[in-house]
């Protein structure tokens, strides 16, 4: 008998403006974490499997209506690995925006929250394990987060 794993890739990013992060709280009925709180991403496409920084710009792009012009800072920051019924791995990205003033997209509704009320929003587990790091910590380069749903690891890359 031969079982089939699923991977499947995501991108996130979490862009600043001044003081605040911009966040979208997914729609309810959303597959993907309805009703809760993330940065902006989705899926990448096939043609972008090996290329997550095309990817991010697309979603970035498709969901706010920034452009690269309006993007000052951009970094992939975590490689994050989730096994749950199947493999989850999302290119988690933060950033530096010049501008406040977003599209509204169909996924969810945006806003710009203040730094020190990010994490009080409710986040899928390891995403706030990622972001949470990112906030207390001042790791520069890329870290690997694993999480067997229950913990969550960091590793320095």
């Amino acid at each position: 008998m031969v079982i089939y794993m699923v991977i499947n890739y995501f991108v996130t990013a979490f862009l600043k403006y001044k003081n605040s992060y911009l966040l979208q709280k997914r729609n309810a009925d959303n597959l993907i974490g309805g009703g809760l709180w993330y940065g902006v991403g989705g899926h990448i496409e096939k043609e972008e499997l090996f290329t997550p920084d095309i990817a991010i710009f697309r979603e970035i792009r498709e969901e706010t209506g920034l452009k690269g012009s309006d993007i000052a800072l951009l970094n992939l920051k975590y490689i994050a690995l989730n096994l749950n019924d199947s493999l989850f791995i999302n290119y988690i990205y933060f950033g530096e925006i010049t501008t406040n003033q977003v599209m509204p997209n169909n996924e969810g509704d945006l806003h710009f929250i203040d730094e020190g009320e990010v994490l009080t929003k409710e986040f899928h587990p390891f995403i706030k394990d990622c972001l949470s790091h990112e906030l207390y910590n001042n790791d520069e380069g890329i870290v690997a987060a694993v999480t067997n749903g229950s913990e969550t690891n960091f590793f320095k890359l």
